[in-house]
């Protein structure tokens, strides 16, 4: 009986720390879909290419979404990862 009341103890430690961390991926993700979107945003201005000054600057904005758009692929994978490590836990 011991040993089953510290399994279940472990189990739903182990469950917790699930949850945290499919929260914390859940919030990385949308963070980024917010960052994403700003970017594209931003890129989607027309009068941001009427300068020289605004061709450079949207270069710029292009390498930063790109590099927003693989940090959300990633984000979402470890979200995914993290729902699925709960499921199995059964939590």
């Amino acid at each position: 009986a011991e040993q089953r009341k510290g399994d279940d103890r472990e189990q739903r430690r182990q469950a917790r720390e699930a949850q945290r961390r499919l929260e914390q991926a859940e919030r990385r993700a949308n963070e980024l879909e917010a960052r994403v979107a700003g970017l594209q945003a931003q890129l989607d201005d027309a009068t941001l290419y009427a300068t020289p000054e605004g061709l450079a600057r949207a270069k710029a904005l292009s390498a930063q979404l790109d590099a927003a758009r693989a940090e959300l692929d990633a984000a979402l994978e470890a979200w995914g990862a993290a729902g699925e490590a709960l499921e199995a836990l059964g939590a």
